[in-house]
């Protein structure tokens, strides 16, 4: 087991619900928690959620850190964080276009070693 499981277990449950039925009533940030792209997975199969939305599982660590026993994480969420992570990795995608398409010869997963780190 990894020593951090439980912060990701509780990460993992959060950010896989679905917000419709929350009210600003009990969870602060209710409204940009609704308006913002969550339920499901929402990362490549390939890929973590805690490295894909890394920006925003930071952000939840160091919340949940200070405040483990808090009645919900929802709160411990930022819509800005995870719009931030999807903006990195879509430009991150457009860069290896951008490289496919300046070498033809490029095939994903079979000769990744020519990309630079």
């Amino acid at each position: 087991m990894q020593s951090d499981w439980n912060v990701k277990y509780d990460y993992a449950r959060t950010t896989l619900g679905e917000f419709d039925n929350l009210h600003s009533d009990h969870v602060k940030n209710a409204r940009a928690l609704k308006s913002a792209d969550w339920g499901g997975r929402q990362a490549p199969e390939d890929r973590s959620i805690f490295d894909f939305h890394r920006d925003e599982f930071a952000h939840f660590k160091q919340e949940w850190e200070k405040n483990r026993g808090a009645p919900t994480y929802v709160t411990f969420l930022d819509p800005d964080k995870r719009k931030a992570d999807f903006k990195r990795e879509a430009d991150a995608m457009d860069e290896v276009k951008a490289y496919m398409k300046e070498h033809p010869t490029y095939h994903p997963r079979h000769n990744d070693w020519v990309l630079e780190p």
